[in-house]
């Protein structure tokens, strides 16, 4: 009898040992490096998370738990590029991972994308597990990093106040108006020179005009930019000012030519 209840005691002791490395704790899960990477679409935003995630001990991971923003949508999350199922509802959800027998002590890739419409105003975040490293980068801009954040910490960051960049055709536009600036100087001083000055009057004239309609489009593109709150009220301010400005500038030479001209 004693002999059957010292195998039975070193049996529970065993299991007991083994158990721990069977399956792993939520405290042994630890994010050694999360980045959030969010831009700009046409319908809102667009997310990625990357987290790399990595144990002490032997075994596998039994559960794993992911915090999803409120009002996301198009949610694909995957382990070491093994795809989950759809979260059934934004905020914390918790997987059985048991079956893709996901190593506590190597170092695993998880990946989480999704959307967000173009009414939010704020970014939040919920940090499930300890996290080494964190940064957050918008648009291509790191605008946030951090280290050594404890489980269940939550942090906010505001999307309004950071400017997204201008259209790509106004960078166009003004490289164009640099273009035309200088070939407008080059036949100006040529028209002294020459003896043909109607002929060299229309072509100022003409330049001057497609100056004038490119101005005008960059003006109304500031006016899209301004109201679709992209652009900051400074950078509007100043901006229409310096293209008003220039645009005023060129319909006063315009003026003149015509003048001389008659």
């Amino acid at each position: 009898m004693r002999e059957i209840v010292g195998i039975i005691a070193i049996s529970m002791i065993l299991i007991l040992l083994l158990l721990p490395s069977a399956v792993s704790d939520v405290e042994d899960i630890n994010v050694e490096r999360h980045e959030i990477d969010i831009s700009t679409i046409d319908t809102g935003f667009s997310v990625k998370e990357s987290l790399t995630i990595k144990g002490d001990h032997d075994g596998y991971y039994s559960n794993l738990t992911f915090w999803i923003p409120h009002d996301a949508k198009d949610i694909i999350i995957s382990i070491n590029d093994h795809l989950l199922e759809s979260p059934i509802h934004t905020g914390e959800n918790i997987y059985n991972v048991s079956d893709l027998k996901i190593e506590v002590n190597a170092t695993n890739i998880v990946e989480i994308t999704y959307k967000l419409g173009e009414d939010i105003k704020y970014f939040n975040k919920i940090l499930v597990y300890p996290t080494t490293s964190l940064s957050v980068v918008f648009n291509g801009k790191q605008i946030y990093s951090g280290k050594n954040f404890v489980s269940n910490n939550e942090f906010t960051i505001s999307l309004e106040s950071i400017e997204t960049p201008l259209s790509w055709y106004i960078v166009v536009f003004v490289i164009l108006l640099v273009v035309l600036l200088v070939v407008s100087t080059a036949y100006s001083l040529k028209k002294q020179k020459s003896s043909v000055v109607k002929k060299t009057t229309g072509v100022s004239e003409e330049l001057l005009t497609t100056k004038k309609a490119l101005l005008m489009e960059v003006l109304k593109d500031i006016e899209k930019q301004h109201r679709a709150e992209k652009i900051s009220d400074d950078t509007y301010h100043k901006l229409k000012e310096e293209y008003k400005h220039e645009a005023v500038e060129t319909m006063k030479q315009l003026e003149d030519i015509k003048s001389k001209v008659k």
